[in-house]
């Protein structure tokens, strides 16, 4: 079922024409869109359903499951491409303990777009590494809704469900973050939600800089809102301790950054202060190494060279896991790396606001 609203006409032809070629049967749920999505979606054999009010993802998949009947529903949006190969590896996994599956998300390559690809790309391996550690020891952290299969018993009277449909959290409606609802229902329920990595689901690439800071910016909002409110109803704690401790780790990182930053500064400016001699700033590179050994100044040694040994084993990981053009990747990747940091600040101080951004 693929939900569907303002798309590009090329890319969700190609995104159908795929379905067709699995020999699946498709819905397309047009939220307040018509043509040519009707026409294109018919041509190809499959179901077209239209909402004539803008409701949203969730209303769309609300609508679209009513009409599922097969024991198993996949849901993908409408600009991510999936083969039927990966389909048949990510159904191979279902046992009576799954209640949900997930591919490996990676960019398509545009050339056109390339430097998009590239720390679009660059983010995904990131999530593929944290996701495979967590997923190793139970469940992963979300499985995206640009491409998952649920049981369909399982979520359909979920998502039909006002709890779904208007979450709310403190009294306030929360309009983004419906696939980690879902994930997290399928857990609760007592399922695993599992990703199977060597399946392969391909997605666009963000149309620019300005657009994948929104799309960061979303992410992140919808990251804190899950992380408050499962602290406050206590389901963090039955996510396993390496989720607890990513969860901590990247919600509270920007602070500690600031924070870290602040105490390293002030701290310098007071020694910096007490050397009275011309060549300040040589004599401070000598001085603190050799002269200064406060508890302060060997935690600050251990962060700071116990953080850049540490971060050689991710590089390796992320060279490994990366398809193509690896340098261009990593070196693009971490300079996008500090425009998800100035997102992640204006996402922390404006997480209650709900706008989508990316439409």
């Amino acid at each position: 079922m693929i939900p569907v609203y303002k798309e590009e006409i090329d890319i969700f032809e190609k995104v159908i024409r795929t379905l067709y070629d699995t020999r699946l049967e498709f819905i397309v749920v047009g939220d307040s869109v018509l043509e040519p999505y009707k026409s294109i979606t018919e041509r190809y054999g499959g179901k077209f359903i239209y909402m004539r009010e803008h409701k949203g993802k969730r209303y769309a998949l609300a609508e679209g499951v009513k009409y599922v009947r097969s024991p198993l529903v996949m849901f993908l949006d409408s600009d991510t491409i999936i083969y039927k190969d990966s389909i048949l590896k990510m159904l191979s996994v279902f046992d009576e303990s799954v209640g949900g599956v997930g591919p490996n998300i990676r960019i398509m390559y545009d050339e056109k777009n390339k430097y998009a690809y590239y720390y679009g790309e660059f983010f995904e391996r990131i999530s593929e590494i944290v996701n495979r550690a967590v997923n190793y020891f139970g469940s992963a952290i979300i499985l995206s809704g640009q491409c998952v299969i649920y049981r369909t018993e399982l979520v359909k009277p979920y998502i039909l469900s006002k709890e779904f449909l208007e979450p709310k959290m403190f009294g306030r409606p929360i309009k983004i973050s419906d696939d980690r609802d879902l994930t997290d229902f399928v857990i609760k329920k007592g399922y695993r939600a599992v990703k199977v990595f060597d399946a392969v689901a391909y997605t666009k690439p963000p149309r620019d800089i300005k657009m994948f800071t929104k799309q960061v910016t979303r992410w992140t909002r919808a990251n804190y809102l899950n992380f408050i409110r499962e602290i406050a109803d206590g389901s963090i704690s039955k996510r396993g301790s390496l989720y607890v401790f990513n969860m901590i780790y990247t919600n509270l990182l920007p602070l500690f950054t600031l924070l870290f930053l602040y105490m390293s500064f002030t701290r310098i400016l007071k020694i910096y202060s007490s050397i009275n001699v011309i060549n300040t700033k040589l004599l401070l590179l000598l001085y603190l190494p050799t002269r200064y050994h406060s508890d302060f100044f060997i935690f600050y040694l251990f962060l700071h060279y116990g953080g850049f040994i540490a971060i050689i084993p991710f590089v390796m990981t992320m060279i490994y896991l990366i398809p193509e053009d690896k340098l261009k990747t990593l070196i693009y990747g971490s300079i996008a790396l500090a425009v998800q940091y100035i997102a992640s600040l204006y996402a922390m101080i404006t997480f209650w606001w709900q706008d989508w951004l990316t439409r």
